[in-house]
């Protein structure tokens, strides 16, 4: 965890501040929901001197969020909240993610995160927990990023540009150029990094420019946000313990031979309008995007034409009824997704004989009703309800011999929650809080269309996994040091487990567990011990079982789920004046199981950081902030992520050794 973060106490970190929040858990700024929550604000994000290179960078260290890097920029980082989304073979599964008000996740539950450049990040909010009710296809939790790229309160024109250099061959150039004129706030952005890599077949470059608008429309204020991003990266594969143990920088010989890569353009554009009063707020959001991406994999090429729409709305109203205070929030959202899809035999990374040609479209529809409730000065109850509807459709048009695999599903969910939080000392002091929530997932479109027959269509055997959980916790300041702890229980049914086959190396397919158990407790602390001496430290333990689990393969019934860390800790310790910092972080992860048998296990490690920067330095008129940064410092031999059920063992994706970072920000 960032040592800075301890500038923000954790008792403010549940506070909603108004950054276009659907279906926010209680009215922004009174921090009072019953739910885990952690909030990043700029002042802790600057202080990292980190290269910025993927979300890892800004995410990692949250109690209760895995981030393991793949060091593998075509599959991007595995994100988990509370076991949910380690199955994830590439992207983000199980975890909501709005970037600027705008859904980073698609209507069938994938969230690709390309598009979201690392340096612009100035606000994270995090909500642990099943939390379906209020935002739909998710059973981890909720991530919100905001860029404010247009913020409020410039004046002027200002112009940044932040350069860094640093081991295996990263360069990354950024600028950006921010003002006002009257009414209207303005931000752009462009940005280009490059890295060779430190396994062989590992290079890659992406290209981000980003735009926003701000002002105000119709008695409230709106903002538009574009993006642009386009990304080429190799994909040097998982390596088996043999290969791991001669030379963790190779690649896997067939993936250089089939010249595995993915190559990504992707344009999009929302707009959000919100009014807010006293009393209540009113939101509107849509969106579009479109993505074309080039992805040959080791036994074929894919090549995938992608436009996604969406509209949504929240109302808020608060009232008194019987003399108690009370806010009810509703709303609604609709979603499509058109995927124009062709699969290929891979001829050395160039597309071979058509083996699929399908267009595949998922249509989405969801309402929400949300009543917040304070029948005592210090309690309040929140409660929602939610329902979810999705179709799922296959045209074909590669028919063989009248085998025309066109098809439909349907999926629909009805989550509801409760929960309730009670300040004891009526302030920030302490307080405790207890939900009961409800939370579903559907399977991606990738993950029904990948049918371990080879065939088209949907697979009519994958079902969508459903999660019950209950939670009990409590945070606040003690002396001037936060605190926040936390246990859970969490039951899911039909969980989605990925798995591959010997006919198919290097593709995943998914198939429904009976049931699951994921239980846990989190803690995490903050604070100064100085006036420039500060610390942060948290603590996860998650027991993932298997409780009904049986395939071909055999009974996997009170197994380890595969991928989800059992123990993860962190902390930090830094320096830090008004014009500079100095941090060491140092993070443990347990070892972790990689298959369902829990027959071969990626080894524990700890590994640190050191990182320090100085702010503002005038030279020549400008304002001068240099940085640096040593990532695993020992030069410890660990694994950054694991391939969970891996065909051939090749379950692991290791980490490089120490590097350095050396980076240079002038404001204009």
């Amino acid at each position: 965890m960032p040592v800075a973060e301890a500038q923000v106490p954790e008792s403010t970190s549940v506070v909603l501040t108004p950054i276009s929040i659907i279906g926010s858990l209680s009215q922004p700024g009174s921090g009072m929901i019953p739910y885990s929550s952690t909030v990043r604000d700029r002042t802790s994000l600057d202080r990292t001197g980190r290269p910025n290179r993927v979300l890892s960078d800004v995410l990692g260290g949250v109690v209760g969020v895995q981030v393991q890097d793949r060091f593998n920029y075509a599959l991007g980082d595995r994100l988990s909240i509370r076991g949910f989304g380690a199955r994830a073979q590439f992207g983000v599964r199980g975890v909501k993610v709005y970037v600027d008000g705008i859904p980073a996740t698609l209507p069938d539950g994938q969230t690709t995160l390309d598009h979201v450049e690392p340096g612009l990040v100035t606000r994270i909010e995090v909500i642990r927990g099943a939390v379906s009710s209020f935002y739909g296809n998710a059973g981890g939790g909720v991530i919100h990023l905001g860029t404010q790229l247009a913020r409020r309160g410039v004046r002027g024109m200002g112009n940044s540009l932040r350069s860094t250099l640093g081991s295996n061959g990263l360069r990354r150039v950024q600028t950006e150029l921010r003002g006002a004129r009257g009414d209207l706030v303005y931000g752009v952005s462009g940005t280009r990094f490059v890295s060779s890599g430190f396994r062989d077949h590992s290079t890659a470059s992406r290209t981000n420019l980003s735009g926003q608008l701000s002002f105000s429309a119709a008695g409230g204020s709106a903002r538009v946000s574009s993006v642009y991003v386009y990304l080429d990266a190799l994909n040097p594969g998982s390596l088996d313990q043999a290969a791991l143990d001669t030379e963790r920088t190779e690649a896997r010989a067939f993936n250089v031979s089939q010249r595995t890569r993915k190559r990504v353009r992707q344009g999009q554009l929302g707009v959000v309008w919100n009014r807010r009063s006293e009393r209540g707020a009113i939101e509107v959001a849509g969106y579009a995007i479109h993505r074309d991406l080039f992805n040959p994999i080791p036994t074929s090429v894919i090549d995938l034409s992608r436009f996604t729409t969406g509209l949504r709305f929240t109302a808020t109203q608060s009232a008194t009824v019987a003399k108690i205070p009370a806010r009810i929030s509703f709303g609604g959202e609709f979603n499509n997704q058109r995927d124009d899809r062709a699969n290929f035999n891979n001829d050395n990374g160039s597309p071979g004989a058509l083996t699929l040609d399908q267009r595949e479209t998922v249509r989405e529809s969801g309402g929400f009703v949300q009543l917040g409730v304070q029948p005592a000065a210090r309690v309040h109850v929140l409660g929602g309800v939610r329902y979810d509807r999705f179709r799922f459709a296959v045209t074909d048009h590669f028919v063989i011999d009248d085998s025309d695999d066109s098809g439909t599903r349907t999926m629909d969910a009805l989550s509801p929650s409760l929960g309730a939080y009670w300040s004891a000392f009526g302030g920030g002091e302490a307080a405790f809080f207890v939900n009961v929530s409800s939370a579903f997932q559907t399977p991606t479109t990738t993950e029904l269309v990948n049918k371990p027959s080879g065939l088209g269509g949907l697979n009519d055997q994958l079902d969508p996994q459903r999660t019950l959980s209950a939670e009990v916790g409590a945070r606040g300041i003690v002396a001037g040091i936060s605190f926040a702890v936390s246990a859970f229980s969490a039951r899911v049914t039909d969980a989605l487990v990925p798995f591959e086959v010997a006919a198919v190396p290097g593709r995943t397919f998914f198939r429904n567990a009976g049931s699951a158990i994921h239980k846990g407790v989190e803690v995490e602390t903050r604070g100064h011990l100085t006036d420039a001496i500060v610390f942060s430290a948290n603590y996860a333990f998650l027991s993932a079982r298997f409780q009904d689990f049986t395939t071909v393969d055999g009974t996997f019934d009170g197994n380890l789920v595969p991928g989800v860390v059992p123990h993860v800790v962190n902390v930090g310790l830094g320096y830090e004046v008004a014009k500079g910092f100095i941090a060491v972080e140092t993070r443990f992860f347990s070892r972790v199981t990689v298959d369902d048998a829990n027959s071969a296990f990626s080894q524990s490690f700890v590994a640190s950081d050191l990182r320090a920067g100085i702010f503002g330095l005038d030279i020549g008129g400008l304002a001068t902030s240099p940085f640096a940064a040593v990532t695993n410092v020992l030069d410890v031999d660990y694994n950054g992520s694991v391939v969970v059920n891996a065909f051939g063992d090749r379950f692991f994706e290791p980490a490089p050794g120490r590097e350095v970072f050396f980076g240079l920000e002038v404001g204009f």
